[in-house]
């Protein structure tokens, strides 16, 4: 049986028959881009949305701390190499970010006056090959 055969179909994202033996973390790892994506770890409040854009590589993520008790505590936040490998740009409404690239997390600290707080973390690589497909684009139609 090859992975785990649910319905005839293979949808495991991991499969010890797909290893190279190459000691990558994602050795073995199916649909890895799919899987791996940015996310929040820890935040306090109540989450309002979070999207990722695989092919633009934009992560929102808003949240409410309107019924949340005052903590000093950081959000945190997955930033995936995968997916941001050359480098990664981010906004925050407010507070304050600190950056562990080794360990591939963004720490924000958030105003506490603050009751409805956005990060967005961007690739500028895909956005100025964005604006570049686009200048393209406009430029055949004229």
């Amino acid at each position: 049986v090859r992975g785990d055969n649910w319905n005839g179909e293979d949808l495991s994202i991991f499969s010890r028959d797909q290893q190279k033996g190459n000691g990558k973390l994602d050795d073995g790892g199916r649909a890895v881009v799919a899987a791996v994506r940015p996310h929040v770890r820890a935040y306090v409040g109540t989450a309002v949305a979070q999207t990722f854009d695989m092919d633009t590589k934009e992560f929102l993520f808003r949240f409410s701390t309107a019924e949340a008790k005052p903590a000093r505590a950081a959000n945190v936040f997955f930033v995936p190499r995968l997916h941001y490998s050359d480098a990664y740009e981010y906004s925050v409404s407010d507070g304050k970010v600190i950056l562990d690239l080794d360990k591939q997390l963004l720490m924000w600290v958030h105003d506490e006056a603050v009751q409805q707080h956005e990060l967005r973390i961007w690739s500028p690589a895909v956005r100025r090959a964005l604006r570049m497909r686009q200048m393209v684009i406009v430029g055949c139609v004229l």
